[in-house]
């Protein structure tokens, strides 16, 4: 019944508090309105609450309202100011959070410090729970950093071999 009607004619019966009058506006608008705040945002969930925001908003303000022509004008401009008011907001928690990271990063090169010592000595006493040849290779892997290629021509053994006695040392490692 409402959805012949004109923008301006649906948001007087939104006025008057038809719920019927405010979902045909609903849904002559947001998919439109969602495409646009996509363009923008591109992540569904801000978009999302925006919209049901700028909805919402309407809802509750609609005997406050006066739009007596252009209510799609409205809506744009609506949506432009609360995706605004979005990214300002973002970027102030992104400022605060980066700043946030920057000050703890000095106490996180102690602590790494402290931490990688601590993960070195466990790695050691790992290792030389491992059988005698698992137990080269994870040291020339893990310790000394060569690659597979170098390890197979130190050891000779074949690169798969290699491969699979690293593959053996990262499952018993990660049991532990």
């Amino acid at each position: 019944m409402t959805t012949h009607l004109t923008d301006i004619a649906l948001f007087h019966l939104i006025k008057e508090d038809s719920m019927e009058a405010f979902t045909a506006l609903y849904m002559r608008y947001w998919e439109e309105l969602y495409g646009y705040a996509w363009k923008i945002l591109e992540d569904k969930a801000p978009v999302e609450d925006i919209l049901q925001e700028l909805f919402l908003h309407i809802w509750d303000r609609r005997k406050r309202l006066n739009i007596d022509h252009h209510v799609k004008a409205y809506l744009y401009k609506s949506l432009k100011n609360r995706i605004y008011n979005f990214l300002k907001a973002n970027a102030v928690k992104n400022a605060h959070y980066e700043a946030l990271f920057n000050s703890m990063g000095q106490l996180a090169e102690e602590d790494a410090t402290i931490d990688r010592k601590d993960y070195i000595q466990r790695l050691l006493c790992h290792l030389e729970a491992l059988p005698g040849k698992m137990r080269a290779i994870a040291r020339l892997y893990l310790l000394e950093g060569h690659n597979i290629k170098e390890i197979s021509d130190q050891l000779s053994l074949s690169e798969h071999t290699v491969r699979n006695q690293l593959a053996n040392v990262k499952r018993r490692l990660l049991r532990k």
